[in-house]
């Protein structure tokens, strides 16, 4: 037995079911909103079979300016929010969703009976996926976002679970059978993220933290590797789909640059994804060219290996040994890929696909141009890596080009970075007074770059050299030539 009116000790507390104390008529049943009442840990309202008359009681004594304590719905939510908005702080007993979710069916009902709505009553009632109570501005209706996916943005510092709306509401409306629960979220929370909203905000998230040009420090791990793992995710799930998005990730390069990828700026696969041979030239490449090691793989810190999936998306090269189709073949560069160079004048060649060595016209060139030891680290790839490792070179093949408006049909070698070595003037020679000249490759010019051991045991590389300096010997006169590049003659 209890006090009808607040004051000394415990008092009672009547049940109306309405949104509020203004509303004009009932929008519900007592029977409804009474065990939402009875399940708080403050509240104390009347025995259920006795609640209606107790109502009708209350209304009475209210009429004649009697205080008392009715609880409508907008009473019921500032009796259950909690001070610190987290959901297992909300002020009732038992399952805090379930509540929720028979407290929101019935807010729904009640919009429908009087035909409009008003959000105000759920503010910081609505569960986000993290656990906090939030407003329904605050939320989104989750479109079918991966755990993996809100993992992962998670794990980089982006808390997508938090603008999520907690989707077990729903589930217990089923469980339930509440007819208003869905309506009622669809109409308060009414924006839905989906898989690709939040993968577009996972980009913006890495632009930020990662901008163009930024210098890539320790402390930006978490972002590197998250952005690895969003890659990841992208391949496995959508494959050769995700092309697009996949290039407009922000990437960290050997250099610790952060760079962005276009078509005029393709990158090259990190260094230990190359092949073996390969590795040992890197200087080969500009630092800001060539990936950070991170992207092919972390174990100890679950970062997966994403070097194939960049180059499916022809976001990098996978190997210093690339493809290229030229827009136009002719001229100097076409006659360096032919026995005859007269064969040559006057054709172009068009759509022909060749081997080329990654970036080598003219990013590779004009580095050498620069630096012996970026020379030398070329002619050691070439020597070492690319020479036993495509068999283009060695292969000649019939195109067909045009001269003077007709068809013709040319013999040329597979291997564009024969001619572009051949031809161009790439290799450092310093004067008399230490500064560097370009030249083209030769015997002489190439000597001082040449480190004898990469000729030894290795026949393709050999022949390479005196493809290099325009030798077509064979025979007993290829000592000879070995001996003038600088190798040792007999060690093929």
């Amino acid at each position: 037995m209890l006090r009808a009116a607040p004051g000394d000790g415990p008092f009672a507390d009547f049940v109306v079911p309405r949104l509020s104390l203004t509303s004009p008529s009932d929008e519900t049943t007592v029977e409804r909103l009474w065990p939402l009442v009875d399940s708080t840990e403050n509240l104390l309202p009347s025995r259920l079979e006795l609640a209606a008359d107790w109502t009708l009681t209350a209304q009475g004594w209210a009429g004649l300016g009697v205080k008392l304590n009715q609880i409508t719905l907008q009473k019921l939510a500032e009796e259950v929010r909690p001070k610190e908005p987290l959901l297992d702080q909300l002020q009732v007993q038992g399952d805090k969703r379930e509540w929720l979710a028979r407290f929101i069916d019935v807010v729904g009902e009640c919009w429908k009976t009087r035909g409009a709505h008003d959000e105000s009553i759920l503010e910081n009632l609505l569960p986000d996926q993290s656990g906090r109570l939030k407003s329904p501005e605050d939320l989104k209706q989750d479109g079918g976002v991966s755990g993996e996916l809100r993992d992962i943005c998670g794990g980089m510092g982006l808390d997508v679970r938090a603008s999520l709306l907690d989707a077990e509401l729903l589930a217990w409306g089923q469980r339930l059978h509440l007819t208003h629960l869905a309506a009622t979220l669809n109409t308060a929370v009414d924006t839905t993220s989906s898989e690709s909203d939040v993968i577009e905000e996972g980009l913006e998230f890495l632009d930020d933290e990662l901008p163009e040009d930024y210098e890539y420090e320790p402390s930006d791990e978490v972002y590197l590797y998250g952005s690895i793992r969003l890659l990841d995710y992208l391949f496995r799930s959508q494959a050769n789909a995700a092309e697009v998005v996949a290039k407009k990730m922000p990437f960290v390069t050997s250099d610790d640059s952060v760079v962005r990828w276009s078509r005029d700026r393709m990158l090259m696969a990190p260094v230990r994804s190359w092949h073996r041979s390969a590795q040992p030239f890197a200087k080969t490449y500009p630092g800001d060219r060539v990936l950070a090691d991170a992207y092919s793989g972390v174990d100890d810190r679950n970062v997966p290996n994403v070097a194939a999936a960049l180059a499916a998306w022809g976001i990098v090269y996978a190997d210093p040994i690339a493809a290229n189709t030229p827009a136009e073949l002719k001229d100097r560069r076409l006659a360096a890929l032919v026995e005859d160079e007269s064969q040559a004048v006057g054709v172009v060649v068009s759509g022909c696909q060749f081997s080329q060595i990654a970036l080598l016209q003219p990013e590779l060139i004009n580095r050498c141009r620069a630096g012996v030891d970026e020379a030398r680290a070329l002619l050691g790839l070439v020597l070492c890596h690319v020479a036993p490792d495509d068999p283009c070179w060695k292969e000649t093949r019939t195109v067909t080009g045009r001269k003077a408006g007709k068809e013709v049909s040319i013999e040329v070698c597979g291997a564009l970075w024969l001619a572009d070595l051949t031809f161009q003037a790439w290799v450092p020679v310093p004067d008399a007074e230490g500064k560097l000249n370009q030249m083209t490759a030769s015997a002489p010019t190439l000597q001082g770059l040449l480190n004898s051991s990469w000729l030894e045991h290795n026949a393709a590389a050999i022949a390479a050299s005196q493809r290099l300096v325009r030798v077509r010997r064979t025979g007993a006169s290829s000592a000879r030539d070995c001996s003038r590049c600088g190798s040792t003659p007999g060690t093929a």
